[in-house]
């Protein structure tokens, strides 16, 4: 995730994921990627899962499903453009996941990742 996703702008944080391990640092998109991970483990297997983890952050109108959808959307974007699957122009995408989030509330027509919080 950080890979496909890492701008100038992402904003990165550290976490230490094991005891006596070093801290890791990773941009936003990819901690919510490692984040989402372990909900659908706790899910699949069983799990008790607050409801609160199924919202994206407190505050927000989005839930965990709704990020992945647009996250989702990402990386097919990025695959068709860099493999020429399509020739869609990029405005047409930005437009799909701006009325997305439109449709959620957001009423400032911004890319996804800056309302999210995972850029500057």
């Amino acid at each position: 995730m950080s890979n496909r996703f890492s701008l100038k702008s992402s904003r990165k944080s550290s976490r230490t994921i094991r005891k006596n391990k070093p801290k890791i640092s990773n941009s936003s998109v990819a901690w919510w990627a490692y984040d989402f991970y372990k909900l659908r483990n706790s899910i699949v297997h069983g799990n008790k899962v607050n409801f609160e983890k199924l919202r994206f952050k407190k505050g927000y109108w989005f839930s965990q499903m709704d990020v992945a959808t647009l996250v989702f959307a990402d990386c097919l974007e990025e695959i068709i453009l860099s493999k020429k699957i399509l020739k869609p122009r990029r405005k047409y995408w930005e437009k799909l996941a701006d009325e997305f989030l439109e449709n959620r509330g957001v009423k400032i027509w911004e890319k996804h990742h800056k309302v999210l919080g995972w850029i500057k």
